[in-house]
Order: structure tokens, then sequence, then C-alpha cells
């Protein structure tokens, strides 16, 4: 489980970049707190969204796990960082680290699609390739945070019913 203590390990050129930047940040010369989101999703993006238009692909099997964030719990998490005065970097994510599959089988039983075919691991981006699961319960508990959305399943059929309530309008 990655909570704020696990040392950041980068393995590619993207988690290089990202990594340096971070501790500029921290070293710089002002107060800084930063956050490390999960997998970000919300209405209109993520793997429903994906799942919809027939462009998500499970890597094998779907057994490496995810941890996510629904974008208002993120910005929830956003707007109480630049009022607190913690430094430091902290993971954000949902209480609920899942599989690909167990998500992938979620979205298409309320999407009432099939279950997406599985891809070969290179064929798919970095970012789909990883298998972790994050702990974001320290950053909630300092800013004092509850989720609107604590898992996946809750995050989800908000989202679809909110596409659902923008199509109709549209």
């Amino acid at each position: 489980m990655v909570n704020e203590t696990t040392p950041i390990a980068p393995r590619t050129e993207r988690e290089l970049l990202r990594a340096t930047e971070e501790r500029e940040v921290l070293e710089g010369p002002w107060q800084a707190l930063v956050l490390r989101p999960a997998a970000i999703y919300g209405p209109g993006r993520g793997i429903h969204a994906s799942m919809r238009v027939g462009k998500y692909l499970l890597m094998g099997e779907g057994a490496n796990f995810v941890s996510r964030i629904h974008v208002d719990d993120l910005a929830r998490h956003a707007e109480a960082a630049m009022l607190s005065e913690l430094t430091g970097a902290y993971p954000v994510a949902d209480d609920a680290p899942c599989t690909s599959r167990e998500i992938a089988e979620y979205c298409a039983h309320l999407l009432n699609i099939p279950l997406p075919a599985a891809a070969a691991p290179e064929s798919l981006g970095e970012t789909r390739r990883a298998d972790r699961r994050v702990d974001g319960s320290a950053i909630r508990r300092l800013l004092g945070l509850t989720l609107q959305y604590p898992t996946y399943r809750e995050g989800i059929a908000a989202c679809l019913e909110t596409e659902a309530r923008a199509f109709s309008t549209s």
C-alpha cells in the first residue's frame, strides 16, 4: 500500500520529471503542500467514459490494482490544502483500491455493455500498466475532510447521473 511515508521511486522519464518538479517545489522558498492524486475520474472522464465509447482495454486479465479519486473530491482537497499550513507530499485517493477488472465489471453492469477485451501490457500507456493501492487517509485526516465519493461505486454512479442530466438538457 502506497501512503505518505512511501519513498518515491521514479521508473520512467515521466515519473522522473514529476519527481524533479515535486522536489523543486518542496525545496523552494515557500511553504508547499504537494498532492499526489491517484487516477482522476469524473463526469465524462475515466473508465466509464472510455468503456462507453469502446476505447478501454483490460491489461491482461485485469488483475492490476488501481486507486482513484473523483475530481470533485480532489478539488475539495486542493481547496483545503491552499487554506492550510501543512507541508510535505501526500497521496490523494478514495477508500477503495480495486482491480481493473472489478471496476470494469461494475461499469459494464451499469452501462449494460460487455466487459472490455484484454490487451498486452506493452500495448497500453504507462499509467495503465500501474499496479498499486494508494492510501489517502492521512491527508484527509490532516485537512479534516471526508470524501463525497468514498469509493468508485458512489463516484461512477454519480458521474452517470450527471452525464444523463447533461444529455437530456442538450
